[in-house]
């Protein structure tokens, strides 16, 4: 003997049931990649940190002129020329 209501209801309690546990693993995962982005804010935190706190230095970089440079030419000059 069926009781259409009891099926109805053992399917939709089955289909919470499954809802639920795809939920459940959703949010286990933001909850790690959470977990990793505080982490790793904390690190760049930390890194910034202690670049304040050093001493400013500035080194000298050799530079290499640019071909444009050496002919003469201004910035301008060779946008124009690239279009």
């Amino acid at each position: 003997m069926h009781y259409p209501p009891a099926v109805l209801l053992l399917v939709l309690t089955f289909f919470v049931v499954i809802v639920s546990l795809y939920f459940s693993v959703v949010v286990s995962r933001h909850r790690k990649d959470i977990e990793k982005l505080v982490e790793e804010m904390a690190l760049l935190e930390a890194e910034i940190r202690a670049l304040r706190e050093s001493p400013r230095t500035v080194t000298a970089v050799r530079m290499i002129p640019h071909a444009a440079d050496e002919r003469g030419e201004t910035a301008d000059e060779r946008r124009l020329r690239r279009h």
